[in-house]
């Protein structure tokens, strides 16, 4: 934290992962004292100080006790960027290594006792005609306190043997309770999962407000919250305007355009006509009518769910048409002339007038063509 604070005006610290920060010095000696003591045998032991503290408080603790007056923001674990997993709540439980230690005294204790004993025992057992009676009765009382103490002190030791048995079965017991539980509640996630019946990219949908929803928040019952695309399968769903919608019909042929920086055309067909008009959207009252066109042949490549397209419907085929720029075509919406390199005008009739282009139906021949001037 410390040399974080040197190089850095403001850090985030995670707030919501509690833990025991262990001085390293007490550390040292709980390990020598385990090493270099052969009644505790080996195993696992876990030590940590006493108390608990989130890393957040921890490190404001540190500036506090600093010369640095650096800016701590919380976050959260979840919005915290790190490949490893922590565990939110990882304080360790001493108490294996507590309990070794509260047997470690009791063993000091009857050590101390039978010591005592023996003393005693020693001092009864004196035959001394020099004594008197009340130190013979003496240290009989006293060798008798002192058996009855080295008797609880080893009645302690047991009972704390047997304790710590109890316990460590109690502790095995809630465990496997515990774990119980944690199988529970994953199985119930597992439940909760939605899984794709098939592989696809996912979509989140918005809401009529136009906002998709975010982890932890609510939704409504029935409400769509994702759909799953399958690109090879893709489709393109058209918005018709009501005048032109008379003249489309199930398979007819269109001319798709994806927009882009390049365009790609692509074709396909309709395969599905919607069955009322709708507003185009509540600011747009134009009536149009949703259409669904299938391509004839995807490119994943370049195709993704919500791209925007251009669509031309093809309604009609004419064969051996003949076609001219727009502008050479000149003349009232009943009379239409194109005027030749001799300079006269030739009436023809206009069959289409597709974009820039007009589609003749008479008036002229392929020969034609030449002669125009334009």
């Amino acid at each position: 934290m410390l040399r974080l604070a040197e190089s850095h005006k403001e850090i985030t610290v995670i707030n919501d992962q509690i833990s025991s920060p262990t001085y390293a010095l007490d550390l040292a000696e709980v390990i020598m004292i385990i090493v270099s003591n052969q009644i505790l045998g080996y195993g696992v032991y876990h030590y940590s100080n006493e108390g608990e503290i989130s890393w957040y408080d921890f490190a404001k603790e540190i500036f506090n006790q600093s010369k640095f007056n650096t800016k701590i923001t919380p976050i959260s674990t979840e919005k915290y960027f790190g490949n490893a997993k922590r565990p939110l709540y990882s304080l360790l439980d001493n108490k294996k290594i507590k309990e070794i230690a509260t047997e470690q005294e009791f063993i000091l204790a009857v050590a101390e006792k039978e010591m005592e004993f023996e003393k005693a025992k020693r001092k009864a057992e004196i035959v001394d005609n020099s004594r008197s009676e009340n130190d013979r009765k003496k240290s009989e009382i006293d060798f008798t306190v002192a058996k009855n103490d080295l008797f609880l002190s080893q009645e302690n030791l047991n009972f704390h043997k047997k304790n710590s048995i109890l316990n460590l079965k109690l502790a095995q017991g809630k465990v496997a309770r515990l774990t119980v539980e944690v199988d529970d509640f994953n199985r119930d996630i597992e439940r909760l999962k939605v899984k794709a019946p098939m592989d696809g990219m996912v979509i989140y949908k918005a809401n009529w407000e136009g906002e998709k929803p975010a982890v932890g928040e609510s939704v409504q019952f029935g409400q769509p919250i994702l759909e799953l695309a399958v690109i090879e399968h893709m489709q393109l769903k058209a918005q018709v305007a009501e005048p032109d919608s008379g003249k489309l019909v199930l398979g007819q042929k269109v001319k798709i355009i994806l927009d882009g920086t390049q365009e790609q055309i692509f074709s396909g067909k309709v395969v599905n006509l919607g069955r009322v008009f709708r507003s185009k959207s509540a600011q747009d009252k134009k009536r149009i009518l949703d259409t669904i066109i299938e391509f004839d042949k995807t490119n994943s490549s370049v195709m993704r769910p919500g791209m925007t397209a251009r669509i031309e419907v093809i309604t009609k085929v004419l064969d051996k048409a003949l076609t001219l720029p727009l502008e050479a075509v000149k003349g009232a919406a009943d009379s239409k002339v194109i005027t030749l390199e001799s300079g006269l005008d030739k009436p023809v009739e206009v069959a289409h007038i597709i974009g820039n282009k007009v589609v003749l139906a008479k008036g002229v021949k392929q020969g034609d063509l030449s002669l125009i001037h334009i």
